[in-house]
């Protein structure tokens, strides 16, 4: 007989997706593999995203051989990161932790918010 199949919170799973989580963030909250949170989302029918190495490969293929200057997204690298600073700011505590949990990992986000504090 096969293994019993998780009770999962899957909206949430495909909310969190399609919000730009990523699978292996979401199966670390849950206590189950990527690979499940991936087949759980097929499941319901959201749109896969190719894997990160794939999308960064390509953008590099396509504009790496474009002769950029190293610092041509300086720009735009700062106004995107500036904005979602704002985003998260503006969410108060339930939005600032999480995005520091998932920028420095448990342990150095208390290190961080006890020296902020």
């Amino acid at each position: 007989m096969g293994a019993k199949r998780k009770a999962l919170d899957e909206a949430d799973i495909a909310r969190s997706y399609l919000a730009g989580e990523g699978p292996t963030s979401i199966g670390r909250r849950y206590g189950v593999s990527d690979q499940t949170v991936r087949n759980r989302l097929r499941e319901r029918g959201v749109q896969l995203r190719p894997a990160a190495g794939g999308m960064v490969a390509a953008l590099l293929a396509r504009f790496g051989t474009a002769g950029l200057a190293e610092n041509t997204l300086d720009d735009l690298v700062h106004d995107v990161a500036s904005s979602e600073a704002s985003q998260v700011n503006n969410g108060g505590l339930t939005a600032q932790i999480p995005f520091l949990l998932r920028q420095l990992g448990f342990e150095a986000a208390i290190a961080a918010i006890e020296e902020a504090g």
